[in-house]
């Protein structure tokens, strides 16, 4: 049962995650970037405090390792959500897909430095052939590449935090519970950007007129994409590593694609289909020693 979990939660963290990606477009019908990140980080917060509290597992927090929570909240939701918001308003939306689908490629070099995890043959293989997937997906049909040099460089920033975010979640999962750190990090994130909220999108509130649809869907970003996506991603990190979990990661796209398509009503062309295949059979062949173990 215990392994059946750890191979189930990287996968729901990729479905939240991509989840997040429609409700995003959603909440832009009424809601400026910062003023959705603001407000799903505060949602997340009172959601995980509630979690925490119903069932007694907020642990108290060593004076040692508070320097260490504010460091990781700093990283993310507040740094990375910076870069990718900011970013993508300066590079398409294909090329940013690109950039973020490197974030399992470069895992297993990090990994393999700082947290000093065995890399296998088909750890390597099965990602090149997930993210060969992923570019089947991503290169459907015409591909946009325009870009401005300061969108590539926030893009790659938020590589560089999502990878260190691993690292330092995978590490803090050995003396903290995941719903202690995921509700530390969003009341941390939510402390600092609450004066960048009340500095840039306060006095924009309400310029755009307010959907229900709208507030539902930051609502759905607060509880799916920064709580419940987290503790899955934090308890997959515990259980399978670095490299296992973010291997998972090349999901998304192929995830996305299928969402947009029952709830957007997006087209999925043969190439698309083939492309989650190949993703599929990448992440089998990432995996291919430990179930081969068990068979």
């Amino acid at each position: 049962m215990k392994n059946f979990k750890s191979y189930l939660a990287p996968i729901l963290a990729a479905f939240c995650w991509s989840l997040s990606y429609i409700m995003t477009n959603i909440a832009f019908e009424s809601f400026r970037p910062i003023t959705i990140v603001f407000f799903r980080v505060i949602i997340a917060s009172v959601f995980m405090l509630a979690i925490g509290f119903s069932f007694s597992k907020l642990e108290k927090i060593k004076k040692a390792d508070w320097k260490w929570f504010l460091l990781l909240g700093f990283i993310e939701p507040f740094s990375y959500f910076l870069c990718e918001t900011y970013g993508l308003t300066m590079i398409s939306s294909t090329l940013a897909a690109v950039i973020l689908a490197t974030i399992p490629l470069f895992t297993p070099l990090f990994s393999s430095i700082f947290l000093k995890e065995k890399i296998t043959f088909f750890h390597i293989l099965g990602l090149f052939i997930s993210i060969s997937g992923v570019g089947m997906i991503i290169f459907d049909g015409s591909a946009d590449f325009t870009y401005k040099v300061e969108g590539l460089l926030l893009l790659f920033g938020a590589v560089i935090i999502a990878i260190t975010y691993s690292l330092f979640v995978r590490r803090m999962t050995e003396k903290y519970s995941e719903i202690t750190i995921v509700t530390t990090q969003n009341m941390v994130g939510a402390m600092l950007f609450l004066p960048l909220f009340l500095i840039v999108d306060m006095s924009y509130l309400g310029d755009l007129p307010i959907y229900s649809e709208s507030i539902i869907a930051v609502i759905l970003l607060g509880i799916v994409a920064s709580a419940l996506a987290f503790i899955f991603y934090a308890y997959s990190l515990k259980h399978n590593g670095i490299v296992k979990t973010n291997a998972f990661l090349n999901l998304l796209p192929a995830i996305t694609a299928v969402l947009a398509y029952f709830v957007l009503g997006d087209k999925i062309s043969l190439q698309m289909l083939m492309g989650i295949a190949v993703v599929i059979v990448g992440l089998y062949i990432n995996q291919f020693r430990v179930i081969w173990k068990k068979r």
